[in-house]
């Protein structure tokens, strides 16, 4: 069985609810019991896939591989999953590299099957690096399931870092971000633009995050939007403009013992309040 996080609120107080016992709830989800077996299995028998047929062939281990990159929905795509490996990412020409959404060039770079140095599935620190991802990626889907913004919120926070490369021109990394739905999902929410914006041209689409980011949050480039702070303000923005669009999101895991503190004796510091939801949760 998996660990339920306790999300108690929604919002900016459910965001601050969750910085304050991330570390804690990321513990327990990593002692969930089949975020264990997965893991322990993973571990065991990542290093027998040495073809990308037997990775293909290893339900546990493309299932792991797969989440560590936010894929794990594309499970099923064994041709479109085959083609990115074997092609790997040296050649501009390659498939992962032909694709919009970023992940999948990531996942066939790290994996190696397509590239010279072959297949890295035998080396200590791939297995590491992939167990902690999948850990990670599995905690934001947990969250997900009680709260949508709430995991939009940490994917933002965590990832959009992989998507800013302060080395290129601020052209390739507004390209770099709107070819991940999750980050533009979190910046389109947080500076008002309506669905229908996805429509438009690129260089247009662009142009248009330079601006409206200029305007509302004293963003010059997007290198700036690796400080913290900056991060923050854009979260921030969109749980309250979700909220308005959307409402509070349904009652979560915790909001019983929440209830029950918040009725009872004033004096409770937010350490007690946090430590009871969680064994709630």
């Amino acid at each position: 069985m998996s660990y339920t996080p306790a999300l108690p609120l929604s919002g900016i107080a459910g965001w601050q609810f969750l910085q304050r016992t991330e570390a804690s709830q990321r513990a327990a989800f990593a002692e969930g019991t089949q975020e264990k077996r997965e893991l322990a299995y993973f571990r065991d028998n990542i290093a027998k896939a040495d073809t990308v047929e037997k990775l293909l062939e290893d339900h546990t281990l493309l299932k792991v591989t797969l989440t560590a990159f936010g894929l794990e929905d594309e499970q099923y795509k064994k041709a479109w999953i085959r083609k990115v490996l074997e092609e790997g990412t040296e050649s501009e020409e390659a498939f992962a590299n032909r694709l919009s959404d970023p992940r999948w060039r990531e996942f066939s770079k790290a994996l190696g099957f397509g590239n010279l140095t072959g297949a890295r599935t035998g080396f200590d620190s791939f297995r590491e690096d992939i167990a902690a991802r999948y850990l990670a990626h599995g905690f934001e889907v947990a969250v997900g399931e009680i709260d949508e913004a709430m995991r939009l919120a940490l994917n933002f926070r965590d990832h959009i870092g992989e998507r800013v490369d302060p080395a290129q021109t601020d052209l390739t990394n507004w390209y770099r971000i709107l070819g991940d739905k999750p980050l533009r999902e979190v910046l389109d929410t947080a500076l008002g633009l309506p669905k229908e914006f996805a429509q438009l041209d690129v260089a247009k689409q662009a142009a248009t995050y330079a601006e409206k980011l200029q305007s509302r949050f004293k963003i010059a480039s997007p290198a700036e939007l690796l400080d913290p702070a900056k991060t923050e303000e854009i979260i921030r923005d969109f749980l309250v403009r979700t909220e308005i669009e959307n409402g509070p999101s349904p009652t979560a895991p915790g909001m019983a013992a929440l209830q029950l503190l918040q009725s009872g004796p004033l004096g409770l510091s937010s350490a007690g309040i946090a430590s009871l939801i969680l064994s709630n949760g």
